[in-house]
């Protein structure tokens, strides 16, 4: 949110997602993160 409104955070959006999918698969479970799942839905062809 933040991001979108041009506000630097310091956090890497790019690389939190990237850990997120990783976890995911690891626990072999679906995160809750309401960003990844956003994220990962725009991604999808």
């Amino acid at each position: 949110m933040l991001d979108g409104l041009g506000l630097e955070t310091g956090v890497d959006l790019d690389a939190l997602s990237e850990a997120s999918r990783f976890i995911a698969a690891r626990l072999d479970h679906p995160l809750p993160s309401r960003y990844a799942q956003a994220r990962g839905a725009a991604r999808r062809p």
